[in-house]
């Protein structure tokens, strides 16, 4: 600071108002990322419902101690929870459905080539196979 003119350190200033340093701008950019992610969350968890995006400096670090921390209800949290197990009650029917029809196609697919597939798995060689065919 002793080696900057007041012409220096007013540019500097000029050009921190235009794009910030520190560790501000850092603390922002993370809070931003945060509160991105929570709505996202947010709006997988409700559904077709609307969501409103959080304020991004709710996620801003408080090193004062000026904010007034906010309370979430009950009922918020339990909105919330029953969601995400709503989310999750679907997902695991969806798998349970996609596991049931690869058993079904693959007893299907066993009982409609019957003896070939009996075939193919006792003797792997293409020889084989095809002497078992004219045979039949």
């Amino acid at each position: 600071m002793d080696q900057l003119t007041s012409h220096q350190l007013a540019e500097w200033e000029a050009m921190d108002r235009i794009d910030p340093i520190g560790e501000w701008v850092e603390e922002f950019r993370f809070a931003r990322l945060q509160g991105l992610i929570l709505t996202i969350a947010l709006k997988w968890a409700a559904g077709k419902k609307t969501v409103e995006p959080v304020d991004v400096l709710d996620f801003m670090p408080d090193w004062m101690g000026d904010k007034e921390p906010k309370k979430q209800t009950a009922a918020q949290m339990k909105e919330i929870l029953l969601g995400f197990a709503k989310q999750q009650n679907k997902k695991v029917a969806t798998q349970a459905k996609i596991k049931e029809r690869r058993q079904t196609n693959a007893k299907h697919r066993i009982n409609d080539s019957g003896a070939r597939d009996e075939v193919k798995r006792n003797n792997p060689s293409r020889e084989g196979y095809d002497k078992h065919v004219e045979r039949n």
